[in-house]
């Protein structure tokens, strides 16, 4: 594209009439909302340019231009000459590749954020899920332990009153045998005393025979030794 002999507008001019933000929406080449002033000046170029087509198609610009004659006044013929080329289209599509390129950096970095925030997120997810399941085990593994030391007390309970049961068995036994034995003690000792009684009565009896035999006449009598004393 050839470079317009005439920029019909200063940058200025574009900011007083559309208005910052309008002006930044169209010549932020690096998307840090601020206006590229080169941007800017080539943009007022190209559109510089459209106009001058428009213009060329109704008066081509290479024929002698008349103006019209003044009063008094010899107008001269003014014929311009061919218009410089220059690296304005080219320039331009530079621009809008890189500010391209930029979008595109700035929407993969984006995209990189949002897989950030989204492996963060389930990151965070699995965590918490983690942990609640750390906790269920904890709980889990508490009710066991405490059903362990309820069993444990019951066990030892049961022992207990087992050993008490047989301590007391082992009384009643020790308190039979005891009296088992103080009553076969008895009965000797009765049977002992009987067999004495038996034979007194049965050494006296020998007495009174003997005396009444006439081996011991009154007033002797005979003693336990079976002799004959007064």
């Amino acid at each position: 594209m050839a470079a317009a002999t005439t920029l019909y507008c200063t940058s200025a001019q574009c900011i007083t009439y559309f208005g910052q933000g309008e002006v930044v929406r169209f010549a932020d080449k690096d998307g840090n909302n601020a206006e590229d002033s080169a941007l800017l000046t080539l943009l007022i170029a190209s559109a510089s340019y459209e106009i001058e087509s428009y213009i060329t198609a109704v008066l081509p610009l290479n024929q002698p231009i008349q103006p019209p004659p003044r009063k008094g006044i010899v107008s001269p013929v003014v014929t311009p000459g061919p218009k410089p080329l220059g690296g304005a289209q080219a320039a331009l599509d530079k621009i809008a590749a890189d500010k391209a390129a930029a979008e595109k950096i700035a929407a993969d970095r984006a995209k990189a954020n949002k897989l950030t925030a989204d492996k963060s997120a389930a990151e965070k997810v699995a965590a918490e899920r983690a942990a609640e399941a750390r906790k269920q085990d904890q709980a889990r593994a508490d009710r066991e332990r405490a059903d362990k030391v309820k069993a444990h007390a019951a066990a030892e309970k049961a022992a207990d009153a087992k050993r008490q049961a047989q301590q007391r068995a082992d009384k009643e036994r020790v308190d039979k045998a005891r009296q088992e034995r103080a009553a076969a003690e008895e009965a000797k000792r009765r049977a002992l005393a009987a067999a004495e009684k038996a034979r007194a009565d049965a050494a006296k009896n020998k007495s009174n025979n003997n005396n009444n035999n006439g081996n011991c006449k009154p007033p002797k009598h005979t003693n336990k030794a079976g002799q004959c004393v007064s």
